[in-house]
């Protein structure tokens, strides 16, 4: 009876092992991104990859970091067009045309989604259309 007891008792901890492990393996799983400003690109002598240098979006407003982030052959580029006057559209309805690293020009907005397990090999690149500079109004 004792043995059954600590039988049972052994398995439904080894459960609880197994059960932490998988959340841990899908939490390592999600990969990170990066959004942020292009402050300079470097295209390799293949010319289908390159590094990119983004200056990384920081807390309400104020700039984040600069990161160099890997641009290989295997990586997806995509090229959002703004939308058309009157039209508004989520963000996550927003859709992109394949392009190259040659069509990411410097002071574009993009949002890079990272390898995961690396920190700074791009699995995609995504180029974000340009903001318009908003209208001051004139106090006179």
């Amino acid at each position: 009876m004792l043995l059954r007891s600590l039988l049972v008792i052994g398995l439904a901890l080894s459960l609880t092992g197994f059960v932490d492990a998988a959340k841990g393996a899908k939490k390592n799983k999600k990969s990170s991104s990066v959004q942020g400003l292009v402050k300079g690109a470097e295209a390799d002598k293949d010319k289908e990859g390159g590094t990119l240098t983004v200056q990384a979006k920081g807390k309400k407003g104020t700039p984040g970091d600069e990161k160099k982030i890997t641009v290989t052959k295997e990586t997806k580029i995509e090229k959002v067009a703004a939308p058309a006057k009157g039209e508004k559209k989520k963000k996550t309805e927003l859709k992109g045309e394949a392009a190259k690293f040659s069509d990411i020009s410097s002071n574009a907005q993009v949002r890079i989604t990272l390898k995961s397990g690396s920190d700074s090999v791009a699995e995609k690149v995504v180029v974000l259309p340009a903001k318009k500079a908003k209208k001051k109004k004139n106090n006179a």
